[in-house]
């Protein structure tokens, strides 16, 4: 008995050639998904490259800073005290190997690293280095707070855009260069009595700085990490908890001190 609809009967080479015309399309559709798949992944990886050369950067514009302050301070006779005037000959060494580092960091993501801008030290009586060197390690422990923030905060951007593990070896390495030259500093004018300040950052206490730094230390009364407000959870006091981190400083507060010692273009 003839069914119906029964689909006509073709031979063994045309159903290969039909199978193969469909094996084909299919391979040839995966590997446009596949290329669409890759120029996306590619496309995000420039994305994230471009923000951690944006944070590296910003990093680039506080050892410039650094590098600067340190050079024109250590070779103007007379100005700073032995054994001091080789501790910081040796930062300075530190800074300026530092800023050819974070240039090949940079450099390695295929990004132009930011120009070097000219720096004026002696525009505030009040704080210029170059007056004495109590005047000087005024300055310094300014710059290196500022800068131990500024690290923390550009840090935190790269680490959320999938950098590698070598950069983040890096540059937490540098961080904690960073942390101790200002706790070295913050300590040396303790014990001269500039100030009555701990070694780390007590509170937004500015001390006997002036108030033209207040930026610095705006956050640093926060007890909230993680969006947690850890006095709550932990038997610790307020003030440890206060103590235990420094605090990120951004973009705006960081700019608005850097400018102080801009020179214009």
């Amino acid at each position: 008995m003839t069914q119906k609809n029964k689909p006509p009967a073709i031979n063994r080479k045309t159903a290969l050639k039909k199978l193969k015309e469909t094996a084909r399309g299919f391979a040839t559709t995966g590997i446009i998904l596949s290329i669409a798949g890759l120029n996306a992944r590619k496309a995000y990886a420039q994305f994230e490259d471009l923000e951690i050369g944006r944070a590296l950067n910003f990093i680039l514009q506080i050892e410039f800073m650094q590098e600067a302050f340190y050079v024109q301070t250590t070779t103007q006779n007379g100005l700073l005290e032995q054994p001091y005037q080789n501790i910081f000959s040796q930062v300075r060494r530190q800074h300026q190997h530092r800023v050819v580092l974070i240039k090949n960091l940079i450099a390695a993501l295929e990004i132009e690293p930011a120009p070097q801008l000219g720096f004026d030290f002696t525009g505030n009586d009040e704080i210029d280095p170059f007056r004495s060197f109590n005047n000087f390690l005024n300055l310094s422990q300014i710059i290196e707070d500022t800068a131990s923030g500024i690290y923390k905060e550009q840090i935190s951007n790269i680490f959320q855009n999938n950098p590698s593990n070598k950069l983040k070896r890096t540059l937490l390495r540098l961080h904690s260069t960073e942390s101790r030259h200002a706790y070295f500093v913050r300590q040396l004018r303790a014990e001269r009595g500039l100030d009555d300040i701990k070694g780390w950052i007590d509170q937004a206490d500015l001390g006997t700085l002036s108030t033209a730094f207040e930026n610095i230390y705006a956050d640093e009364g926060n007890t909230t990490q993680e969006n947690i407000d850890v006095p709550s959870v932990t038997d610790t006091a307020g003030q440890a908890v206060q103590e235990a981190w420094d605090e990120p400083i951004g973009r705006g507060p960081a700019g608005s001190i850097l400018q102080l010692f801009t020179n214009p273009l």
